[in-house]
């Protein structure tokens, strides 16, 4: 059975309204070091970038303080392993572990 939204419950945003959404919510990322919590920000709104796009979403979600997205505990988030300041466990190759 397929779920329909009412017509009336519809909103669509207009390119116009999501360009304010975003300006607005730049002007409140703190002006810290330079503009660099910003220019990241730009850079993963660009699309072109995953490792920005991720730490800027950990900043976000931990009041941009980096210390903090180190201690993070929130183990159900799906970015959690990938989160910033992370040292990677290198899995040893299966003749290494005979």
């Amino acid at each position: 059975m397929e779920r329909t939204i009412p017509e009336s419950a519809r909103h669509v945003i207009s390119p116009d309204e999501i360009f304010e959404i975003r300006r607005q919510y730049r002007v409140n990322i703190p002006g810290l070091h330079h503009g660099a919590y910003q220019r990241l920000w730009d850079k993963a709104m660009t699309g072109r970038s995953l490792r920005a796009a991720v730490k800027s979403k950990c900043l976000d979600c931990m009041c941009w303080q980096p210390t903090e997205v180190k201690l993070c505990t929130c183990v159900a988030c799906p970015l959690f392993p990938y989160r910033p300041g992370q040292r990677r466990k290198r899995t040893p190759a299966p003749s290494e572990t005979s």
